[in-house]
């Protein structure tokens, strides 16, 4: 074999390319490169081979780095298309310290019989039990409000505890909360609108709450607070007080008026069931911003590439 040929394809391969425009580059340029059959063979035989022991070796070295530690991950999928479109679905996890990227899945829908809803879970169970079978002590995982997600990790890892990211459950609050609907009917909405576009309170409360039981006490305050009450008294919470200091000043968004309908409006928000229910998700006050991030600048894997090479495993570790 010709060096130049091993180089190239190597090049082509590595770099995300696609043979067919570098081949075309070089019929424009009128020069010679190696056949197209000639670069698949060299990539089917030498390099994908050699990219499965690198990769190998790789998550060898990152899962010896954790052994015999209590670690938190985060995860996240994405998927090729919005919708039930969707045919594949990439899946990351990261350790939560360190930011280190622990493992990436990507599954095709048609192992989960051609159901693209059902894709996200899929991943997570695979990817979770990778991990735990190759040593790993997880503790805990963070992952996005995501139903199956969540019923599956109680059902399948209850030993593992699930968190839910806090600043997407925070901006959920504020934008798309059933309650901040009905206020569009009001007249006063304007008085409420600069409390619910308030997210603060609801971080501050996941950060200093150790049990349900605080937590709730804590994010009920706001409905006394926003009445410019800062005692009160609950049965259910020994929290009876705002934390902040004596306040000097009126605040710029004015006060509420007590059981007026804005305040009627805000109270629905505040003692929702649903929210109160999954306050234990985040306790811990875990956000995956940072994995996020990585996903914005990492290029969906080219599943293309994968069917040409002739593989017959529709699930392909990254």
């Amino acid at each position: 074999m010709h060096l130049g040929d091993l180089m190239l394809s190597s090049s082509i391969l590595l770099s995300g390319g696609n043979y067919q425009k570098v081949s075309m580059m070089a019929k424009i340029l009128k020069l010679p490169i190696v056949s197209k059959n000639s670069f698949y063979k060299i990539q089917r035989t030498y390099l994908i081979p050699a990219v499965d022991e690198f990769w190998t070796e790789h998550h060898d070295t990152v899962s010896n780095q954790f052994q015999g530690r209590d670690i938190t991950i985060l995860g996240d999928g994405r998927m090729d298309s919005p919708g039930h479109t969707a045919q594949y679905c990439s899946y990351t996890f990261m350790e939560y310290d360190t930011k280190t990227i622990l493992y990436i899945i990507t599954m095709d829908k048609r192992v989960t019989e051609k159901k693209s809803t059902n894709l996200e879970k899929a991943c997570f169970v695979q990817g979770l039990r990778y991990l735990l079978g190759k040593g790993l002590h997880i503790v805990e995982v963070v992952t996005d409000a995501h139903v199956q997600v969540a019923s599956v990790n109680k059902k399948d890892f209850p030993d593992i505890r699930h968190s839910f990211d806090i600043w997407l459950e925070t901006k959920n609050l504020a934008r798309n909360h059933q309650g901040n609907f009905k206020l569009s009917q009001q007249k006063n909405q304007k008085d409420i609108l600069s409390w619910t576009k308030d997210v603060n309170h609801y971080w501050y409360t996941a950060t200093i709450s150790n049990t349900k039981e605080e937590f709730i006490g804590k994010w009920i305050g706001i409905l006394h607070h926003t009445v410019n009450v800062h005692t009160w008294v609950l049965p259910y919470s020994d929290i009876n007080e705002c934390n902040h200091a004596p306040l000097t000043e009126e605040p710029t968004k004015g006060w509420l008026e007590k059981d007026s309908p804005a305040h009627v409006a805000l109270r629905e928000i505040v003692l929702d069931k649903r929210l109160q229910n999954n306050v234990t998700y985040y306790l811990n006050c875990r956000s995956t911003a940072e994995l996020e991030n990585f996903q914005n600048v990492y290029p969906f894997p080219n599943l293309r590439r994968m069917r040409i090479l002739g593989r017959k495993k529709f699930v392909s570790i990254n």
